[in-house]
């Protein structure tokens, strides 16, 4: 039984662009600084949310309309096409900087930063729930830790910023998402390849998450799922949102490239409450 979260899509639901940003004082990058003598890697929270509308991409890029997603054949095709357009430009760098992204830029939520299993400075990663044992497969033998990082679109970028305006005092009215507002997240566990064979050639990342168990060990951690939500007119009836997952899975794919291994577990839409 593999892990399945949806975390990230009710708390951080707003962020992008190609517009001219907003001004305001910085939001935190990450809940610790980097050390003194670091020299990987150190996570930049991209927050230059567009200060304008950003203008509809041509519907050749938002090839997910191409289909629908309430049948049971069409799905795994809208599926791919937003996952797809999350990883344009992004793969190059794997995801190290989606504020420089040359197709496109994508901007984080703010404030993730203010617990200690909030941001750690390498990569932006927050604190999930923890794979218990035996839930990644009958190897797993322990339970592990979860990691990760979400991104957004810039209609979505435009939305956190009109929210986020005035970073003292949020305006929640503002913070219905338009149309085609696309949120990506990649979730990372410490799972050793040793109790999930499954993981093995997946992407890498090492994280500063022990800070608050007091010790400075960054240990590496594997891409288990990417999860993707669309803000789709075709479910306006109920909260306007679709929700996707993606598992990575080692058999899938004889290819080299992380992302060519990730395998669409189940699609959802339904009435909760409209945002």
């Amino acid at each position: 039984m593999k892990h399945f979260s949806r975390k990230h899509f009710s708390t951080t639901m707003l962020f992008a662009a190609a517009c001219a940003p907003a001004m305001w004082a910085a939001f935190p990058d990450a809940h610790n600084p980097p050390p003194a003598g670091w020299t990987g890697p150190v996570f930049k929270l991209s927050q230059a949310y567009p200060a304008t509308q950003p203008a509809a991409e041509p519907a050749g890029v938002r090839k997910w309309n191409q289909f629908d997603f309430k049948k049971p054949a069409e799905a795994p095709q809208y599926l791919k096409a937003v996952l797809e357009y999350c990883l344009a430009g992004n793969t190059a760098n794997n995801f190290a900087d989606v504020s420089a992204n040359a197709v496109r830029k994508w901007y984080h939520a703010p404030w993730l930063d203010t617990t200690p299993s909030g941001r750690e400075f390498i990569h932006g990663m927050t604190k999930e729930r923890s794979s218990r044992s035996g839930e990644l497969g009958a190897g797993q033998t322990a339970q592990h830790d979860n990691w990760a990082v979400g991104f957004y679109n810039p209609p979505g970028g435009f939305t956190i910023g009109q929210v986020w305006k005035d970073a003292a005092h949020p305006d929640p009215s503002k913070s219905l998402f338009p149309a085609d507002t696309v949120t990506c997240k990649l979730l990372f566990t410490t799972t050793p390849v040793s109790e999930a064979p499954f993981l093995t050639g997946s992407l890498e990342w090492q994280g500063d998450i022990n800070r608050a168990s007091g010790t400075a060990a960054r240990p590496t951690l594997r891409l288990l799922q990417i999860d993707v939500a669309v803000k789709d007119t075709r479910a306006a009836s109920t909260i306007g949102w679709v929700f996707g997952t993606f598992q990575y899975e080692k058999a899938a794919s004889p290819s080299m490239n992380w992302w060519e291994h990730m395998v669409p577990v189940g699609l959802m839409w339904g009435s909760m409450w409209p945002i």
